[in-house]
């Protein structure tokens, strides 16, 4: 029993993350893209493509652009998030792809870091 005597769910892994991934969709925590095609990489992240907007240091946040489209020919969509960069500098108008991690932040995983 929980306290107040309401009894609890209990959920597996599985079902409390797509039970997380649905409520941060309805409730605006991911963006949602139409046409978009985010990529599932395993159950604790899901990949977007992005590109900067400024110049993005090493152990700091930034808001991205969102692209989406077929490879080649990816536009922006208008929508933005924020992520989290652990690993490089990364300049204004660079590709890069962030990964929702499963306790609900973005952190860049790969950039096109070239001058």
């Amino acid at each position: 029993m929980r306290p107040g005597g309401s009894k609890g769910t209990a959920f597996d892994g599985e079902t409390a993350r797509r039970v997380l991934r649905a409520t941060r969709a309805v409730e605006g925590g991911i963006p949602s893209i139409a046409g978009a095609s985010v990529s599932s990489a395993g159950d604790d992240a899901d990949a977007v493509l992005c590109k900067t907007t400024a110049a993005w240091a090493k152990g700091s946040s930034a808001t991205l652009q969102i692209w989406a489209g077929e490879p080649g020919s990816e536009t922006n969509t208008g929508v933005t998030l924020s992520a989290y960069n652990r690993y490089a500098a990364i300049a204004t108008g660079k590709f890069c792809t962030v990964m929702l991690h499963r306790h609900g932040y973005y952190y860049v995983v790969a950039a096109d870091c070239s001058p």
